[in-house]
């Protein structure tokens, strides 16, 4: 598609150089569509446009996203094993479903994340509002579990090392 593009530019300004005349300006190609616009990617069926979730990250120490970051220099120091960090979350996740908040876990079990941990999602083909974050600048599963959970209720984005490169998710929706 970018070599047609280009095409369609250059033509008309070699075809104007060889009559003597005068080449049109090029013109750029438009650039890229931004991720919520065009109607190509609508919300899944039955998801929120926008949700506001809030999250505690369990990381272990050889998660993709966290070599990840230290390669880049954001040290991310996480010393847990894999199934260290699968037990403590799954603790966690247990503990926000019988009503403790995810202030007080964090407090108790203290995230990983350095971020505030909680954040705006704006779903698939929707424009992100204010603060929020487009769905897919995020780890996947964030928005694979935070739009399908109705407010206020808790749910678990378990490691995966595509979907969710840092560890495990404990994830509740609370708008």
């Amino acid at each position: 598609m970018k070599h047609l593009a280009w095409i369609l530019v250059i033509v008309p300004f070699v075809a104007a150089c060889e009559e003597g005349k005068t080449p049109p300006a090029p013109v750029p190609p438009a650039p890229p569509p931004k991720p919520w616009e065009g109607t190509a990617i609508k919300p899944p069926a039955g998801e929120p446009e926008h949700v506001t979730v809030q999250h505690i990250l369990v990381a272990f120490g050889d998660a993709v996203g966290v070599l990840e970051r230290q390669k880049q220099k954001q040290m991310l120091t996480v010393t847990r094993s894999r199934d260290e960090a699968k037990q403590l979350a799954e603790k966690i996740f247990d503990l926000a479903r019988t009503g403790v908040t995810l202030d007080e876990l964090k407090a108790t079990h203290s995230s990983d994340d350095s971020g505030e941990g909680t954040y705006g999602l704006a779903n698939h083909g929707v424009q992100p509002q204010g603060k929020e974050s487009p769905r897919n600048g995020m780890v996947a599963a964030f928005g694979d579990v935070g739009f399908k959970l109705g407010v206020g209720e808790v749910g678990l984005a378990e490691y995966d090392p595509v979907k969710s490169t840092y560890g495990w998710h404990i994830i509740k929706r609370v708008k």
